[in-house]
C-alpha cells in the first residue's frame, strides 16, 4: 500500500488534498493535531493516507499537466501565428502585427484563467516549504503559470517524501528548467551563415561581436560580419570599428539588393554573421522587411535575440512575433542588468528552442557564455 502524509490547517482540507494527489479511493489510516514546523504556535492537522499499489492517480494527475504543458501553449500559438499568415496579405504589415498582438494577449489571458483553474483543481494550497520556493520563484522572476507549474510537478514528484527540504524542491525545479536547455542539432556545412533579430537596443550587434571574437563560439573559424542596418544612425560604427581592430572582415548592405555581392566577396568565410535591422514591435513592415532578407540569404541559422533586462511580456512579444521568421535558437542579453534572471526560464518555456549564447556584460569577448543548462541555472539562481 502506497502511504502519504498530508499537513493543512482544517482536517476536511488535508483530506481534500490527498484525494487530489492520489484519487478518491484513499483509505485514511491516521490523523492527528500537530504542531506547525514554521511556527510553534501553530497547529496542524496531519492526515496519513493510504492507497492500493496498483491506483495510478499520481501518474494521471502528472501526465495531465504534462500534456497541458506541452499541448496548450505550444499548439495555440502556432495556431495563432500560421492563423494569421495566412489570412493576412503581405501589404498589410501593421494589421498582422497589431492583430497578433492582440490575439496573444487574449491568449495569455486565457491560459492564465485555465491554470487558475487547474490550479484549484489539483493542488488547493501548496504546503509550507513549498509555498516558500513558489515565492522564491516568483521574487526571481518567473511568471506567475511558471511557478505555479514547476512548483506543482515538484510537488508531485515528491509525493511519497516526508519533510522535503526547500534545496530539495529547487533542486527538482532546477532540473525541470536544465531539461528547456535543449541542444542545438545543426548539420555540419561548408559554410554557415546565421542571421540575427531582435527589436531595438536589445544588443544584438554586440553579441555578434562578442560571438565573432570568442573561442567558444567563431573565434577560430574565417568569420565576415554583414551588416544590413543602414536605418539607425551609426549603426554600423560598432562593426566597422570592431574590424579595424580585430582584422575580421565586414561589410554594411545599404540596400537588400546588395547582399548578393557581398555574398560573393564572402565566398571564402567558414561563417557570415548578418545583423538585421533593430525594429520595434511596431515599426511598419517590420515583417515583411526580414523576410525579404531570410528570403534573399537563405540563413542557416536564424537567432532571435531578448535582452534579459526588459518586462517579460515585452519579451513575449516580441518573440512570438519572430517566430513568424522561424528562429532556431535564442540568445540572451544583458543578464547584468536585471534583478529577475528568472524571466528567460519562463520565456524559454514558451518558445522551447535552444539557447546558444548568455550574455552578462559589456566586455568583447569575456562577457559571453554557452547558453547550456549549466551557465542557464547559474544566471538565473547565482546572478549577482
Amino acid at each position: 500500500m502506497q502511504k502519504k502524509v498530508i499537513r493543512a490547517k482544517r482536517k476536511e482540507d488535508a483530506i481534500k488534498l490527498a484525494q487530489n494527489t492520489l484519487g478518491n479511493d484513499i483509505v485514511i489510516l491516521d490523523s492527528k493535531l500537530v504542531q506547525s514546523e514554521k511556527n510553534p504556535n501553530e497547529k496542524l492537522y496531519e492526515v496519513t493516507v493510504g492507497q492500493n499499489a496498483n491506483s495510478n492517480a499520481i501518474e494521471n494527475l502528472q501526465r495531465t499537466i504534462q500534456t497541458y504543458n506541452k499541448s496548450g501553449k505550444p499548439k495555440s500559438f502556432d495556431s495563432i501565428l500560421s492563423s494569421a499568415k495566412k489570412n493576412i496579405p503581405d501589404n498589410q504589415d501593421m494589421a498582422l502585427t497589431n492583430r497578433l498582438t492582440d490575439d496573444i494577449k487574449f491568449l495569455r489571458d486565457e491560459l492564465s484563467e485555465m491554470n487558475k483553474r487547474f490550479r484549484r483543481i489539483a493542488l488547493p494550497d501548496f504546503p509550507d516549504n513549498f509555498s516558500l520556493v513558489h515565492e522564491k520563484l516568483r521574487s526571481l522572476g518567473f511568471t506567475v503559470e511558471h511557478s505555479e507549474s514547476l512548483v506543482r510537478k515538484s510537488y508531485i514528484k515528491l509525493a511519497d517524501k516526508r519533510d522535503v527540504s526547500e534545496n530539495e524542491i529547487l533542486n527538482v525545479i532546477k532540473k525541470d528548467i536544465a531539461a528547456l536547455c535543449k541542444p542545438e542539432k545543426l548539420k555540419k556545412k561548408k559554410q554557415r551563415l546565421v542571421l540575427f533579430l531582435g527589436g531595438t537596443g536589445c544588443g544584438k550587434t554586440s553579441m555578434i561581436l562578442k560571438m565573432a571574437a570568442s573561442e567558444k563560439f567563431y573565434g577560430k573559424q574565417n568569420v565576415g560580419i554583414i551588416s544590413t542596418d543602414s536605418f539607425k544612425s551609426g549603426g554600423y560604427y560598432p562593426i566597422e570599428s570592431f574590424s579595424k581592430i580585430s582584422g575580421i572582415e565586414s561589410r554594411l548592405a545599404e540596400t537588400a539588393g546588395k547582399l548578393p555581392l557581398i555574398m560573393e566577396d564572402f565566398s571564402d568565410k567558414d561563417v557570415i554573421l548578418v545583423d538585421t535591422p533593430g525594429r520595434g514591435m511596431n515599426f511598419k513592415n517590420k515583417v515583411s522587411e526580414i523576410q525579404k532578407i531570410i528570403d534573399l540569404l537563405k540563413p542557416d541559422e536564424k537567432i532571435l535575440v531578448l535582452p534579459a533586462n526588459q518586462d517579460v511580456d515585452d519579451l513575449f512579444f516580441q518573440s512570438v512575433i519572430t517566430r513568424l521568421h522561424g528562429i532556431t535558437s535564442l540568445c540572451i542579453t544583458k543578464l547584468d542588468e536585471t534583478v529577475k534572471p528568472g524571466k528567460i526560464a519562463s520565456v524559454m518555456n514558451e518558445i522551447n528552442v535552444p539557447v546558444k549564447a548568455l550574455s552578462n556584460g559589456q566586455g568583447i569577448p569575456k562577457d559571453i557564455m554557452l547558453g547550456d543548462s549549466s551557465n542557464v541555472l547559474k544566471s538565473i539562481f547565482d546572478n549577482n
